[in-house]
């Protein structure tokens, strides 16, 4: 008899507190490649410069005084390519709204109104009399030789690591998924041999990880290949949408609701179809075709329920995680302790959550 979505996820906690040596072992695997991960990283050298940011002075507040002058340089950076009548124009009304600006804004924090007049003024005489050869000057500190905009320490600091890190950066992106995909095919081989015996079997994660493991990537590698010309499949309807401009607005407002609509739905019905591939690549020993052939299978004629278990499953994940929110909310070491406990209860709920899938399988 086919168990019921309330009595999968019971059963599926129930087992998961029986597989804690199971749960060790995955936490220890994913430890494992995130120190491997963050320490070839740190090998490249990363430098200081990226650590600040690429804003210039951020956390540096303006005063009233100097708020108005920095919007007259912001209108003098716009005037750049301005006519010249046009520039000389702008120059001279910034000048008088800087001077009022600076005024009233000096005023209402309590300050000298004479020398937020003086600066507003001074700023805006300082441009006038450079005139048009300030505006050039202008324009070529803003934009280099070919037109384009220079770029700045941090950009470049960011560039050249990029340069000689790359190589590094792929090689961890290509560790990290290989590694986790035989920590999966462990997960799933040991989940299963708990929901069938209800024993515990280190033994059976192991070589479930061995055995399924190219089966897995070759999974893994068809998604990816169906997902990037999906992805493509929808951006080159968008764009042929785009390129009607001789429709009505509204009609071409409703063809891409319809299209959003058609594409969200398509990719639940699918996502759905395919929730059992990778168990049944792992625990019926399938390779990756035949593993996406017993997935429809599985499902044909449950998708609704497959689907409710989903949802259920979705509700039940964000309300452990919005709990440890609010928890973690109070800050200091009630965070601290708040976001250790979270880590336990969410590889917890990982393999809890695994069993009810596979308990449904």
């Amino acid at each position: 008899m086919e168990l019921s979505i309330g009595q999968a996820l019971a059963r599926g906690f129930r087992l998961a507190v029986k597989g804690w040596p199971g749960i060790a072992v995955y936490a220890a695997g994913s430890l494992l490649i995130g120190l491997i991960v963050i320490g070839s990283v740190m090998l490249t050298g990363i430098p200081s410069e990226l650590s600040q940011g690429p804003t210039l002075g951020a956390g540096v507040e303006e005063s009233p005084v100097e708020r108005p002058a920095r919007a007259l340089r912001s209108k003098a950076e716009e005037a750049v390519t301005a006519p010249a009548d046009a520039t000389a124009e702008g120059t001279v009304d910034a000048a008088g709204e800087t001077a009022t600006e600076a005024a009233v804004a000096a005023e209402e924090a309590g300050e000298p109104v004479d020398e937020a007049v003086s600066t507003g003024t001074d700023v805006a005489a300082d441009l006038s009399d450079t005139g048009m050869q300030g505006m050039d000057d202008l324009g070529n500190d803003v934009f280099d030789d070919t037109g384009a905009a220079p770029t700045s320490d941090w950009e470049d600091a960011a560039f050249a690591w990029l340069a000689r890190a790359w190589p590094v950066m792929l090689f961890s992106f290509l560790f990290a998924m290989l590694a986790g995909l035989f920590l999966n095919g462990g997960q799933i081989g040991y989940v299963g041999q708990l929901e069938a015996t209800e024993q515990s079997s280190l033994p059976a994660f192991l070589a479930s990880a061995k055995r399924s493991f190219v089966s897995l990537l070759g999974a893994w590698a068809i998604s990816t290949g169906a997902v990037i010309g999906a992805a493509l499949a929808i951006g080159l309807l968008a764009f042929i949408l785009g390129l009607m401009t001789f429709l009505p607005g509204a009609l071409l407002t409703i063809l891409g609701v319809i299209l959003g609509i058609a594409a969200t739905a398509g990719l639940v019905w699918l996502a759905v179809r395919l929730v059992f591939w990778f168990p049944a690549i792992v625990l019926d020993g399938l390779g990756p075709i035949e593993g996406l052939r017993a997935s429809f299978a599985v499902t044909k004629g449950r998708w609704l329920k497959v689907f409710l278990l989903g949802v259920v499953v979705a509700l039940v994940s964000m309300g452990v995680g919005l709990i440890f929110q609010v928890l973690g909310a109070a800050g200091g070491i009630v965070n601290v302790l708040v976001t250790i406990i979270s880590l336990f209860v969410n590889l917890y709920m990982g393999f809890a959550l695994l069993a009810v899938y596979i308990s449904f399988y």
